[in-house]
């Protein structure tokens, strides 16, 4: 067996809650005022904001872990990414019953009304923006309408789009959420988010701080960070210098996409790959090439390839995972077109 610095991998994993979250204080004070309301029957809706790698699901769940005589039902959009997946996890949840595919979604609706009545309670939508992708704004503003004395939503969002924009005015009126800011963390930030980890993960002197200091100013994502000194710690006998993170990105990034990708199709991971393969080549190419060189890999792997929609669905969650970057470009022969490239590649080596 090879011998590794990995004392606990736990420390190491996205779930992992520590005790105290890096440079959060603000914002852990402000979502606590939230819970408590909550927790006192005051109704209250949240929207917290900030790109991917800024602490949102972590500081929540932290906080809401501690509401009181309240129901509270979490759900992850990036799984659950329309209106009806969604309605029935909140009806399991507030029923406390598995219910059988198939019933239409005013059985659910009704449920929810009826289970809310009386009970104090939080809906969590966990990245919001993949069922906004879908029909999401006919569940908000069903839920923003839902017992408004006693029904609370929390949302999380990583978009960079307002998220005004992308609602119903009536649904924004209706919901008006209480917007709470994240800013990305600084290279100091994630630096000292790592270094945590590490002491509670890897054993005594085993990081070099070279090799920590080369990670936290590459990377402004401290789940990337977390990845990359894992698989980099899985690599080593005796300490981990700088050189064998830079050594070791390629894998700490893949290991982080596959994570992403987990709960999406094999049509994503293929998705993903043409563009990986095409990136060699060329930092930036076109949705057209994309589609081409995905078309090949399905025919090598004998799958029968998505159409052109679908596949245009499949970018735009990738998008929202910010796997990819896209540019779009309107007008021509062809309407729309995108220029895409794929997210963290500007690393020097």
């Amino acid at each position: 067996m090879k011998l590794n610095v990995i004392k606990d991998t736990e420390p190491l994993q996205l779930d992992y809650r520590p005790e105290v979250v890096v440079n959060r204080k603000k914002e852990y004070r402000l979502l606590n005022s939230f819970v408590e309301m909550v927790s006192a029957g005051e109704s209250q809706n949240l929207l917290l904001h900030g790109s991917r790698g800024t602490g949102k699901t972590l500081l929540l769940r932290k906080t809401v872990s501690q509401l009181e005589s309240v129901n509270l039902v979490w759900v992850s959009c990036r799984v659950h990414d329309t209106q009806y997946k969604v309605l029935k996890q909140i009806s399991e949840a507030v029923t406390g019953k598995n219910t059988k595919t198939g019933l239409h979604t005013s059985e659910y609706q009704r449920t929810i009304q009826e289970r809310t009545t009386q009970v104090q309670t939080l809906v969590v939508l966990d990245e919001i923006e993949f069922l906004l992708l879908n029909n999401g704004n006919d569940l908000l503003y069903y839920l923003s309408r839902t017992n408004p004395d006693k029904l609370s939503v929390a949302l999380t969002y990583s978009s960079s789009q307002e998220f005004s924009e992308l609602v119903e005015e009536r649904t924004y009126s209706t919901l008006y959420p209480e917007t709470l800011e994240l800013e990305p963390y600084s290279t100091e930030e994630v630096y000292q988010i790592l270094a945590e980890r590490a002491r509670l993960s890897l054993k005594p002197r085993s990081l070099q701080h070279e090799a920590l200091s080369y990670i936290s100013e590459t990377i402004r994502n401290p789940a990337i960070g977390l990845y990359w000194l894992k698989i980099t710690a899985e690599h080593v006998e005796d300490a981990i210098h700088a050189e064998d993170v830079k050594a070791c990105y390629e894998s700490g990034l893949q290991s982080y996409v596959y994570e992403q990708l987990e709960h999406f199709s094999e049509h994503h991971k293929l998705l993903y790959q043409a563009i990986e393969e095409l990136s060699k080549e060329e930092t930036t190419t076109s949705s057209g090439k994309v589609y081409k060189q995905y078309q090949q890999l399905c025919k090598a792997q004998s799958k029968k390839p998505l159409s052109d929609r679908r596949i245009s669905d499949h970018l735009k969650q990738l998008e929202k995972l910010d796997l990819i970057q896209a540019k779009y470009h309107y007008g021509g022969r062809k309407g729309k077109s995108r220029e895409i490239r794929l997210s963290n590649r500007s690393v020097p080596l």
